[in-house]
């Protein structure tokens, strides 16, 4: 795949959070969120598989992402796409031919 084949393709707007570890004013934990990075991805939809036969948290809907490496994007990060939630499941980069990085994302309802 060509860095032009791969252009052409990533046509969807990511913005990839991570939750933030941090204390209220009295010792509490903050549920905040941190914007680290917004990305142009391809998404395709890859189904629920078989997994999803009674067990109602793998029947949520799983995606393909394929992006330009970024180092931002980790297994456990909560990306936004088209004003929905999705968890990144697992998250790898290959170098050759160009850098390139697919990651398994599910949304969360």
């Amino acid at each position: 795949m060509s860095r032009a084949e791969l252009a052409g393709r990533l046509t969807e707007i990511v913005t990839v959070q991570r939750p933030e570890h941090s204390q209220d004013g009295i010792g509490g934990a903050t549920g905040n969120m941190t914007q680290v990075a917004t990305i142009r991805a391809e998404i395709i939809p890859e189904g629920v598989g078989p997994a999803s036969e009674g067990d109602a948290r793998a029947a949520m809907p799983r995606y393909r992402l394929t992006a330009r490496a970024h180092p931002a994007l980790v297994p456990g990060d909560i990306l936004i796409w088209q004003s929905r939630r999705y968890r990144t499941v697992w998250s790898e980069i290959t170098l050759r031919p160009a850098p390139v990085q697919r990651a398994l994302i599910e949304e969360i309802r």
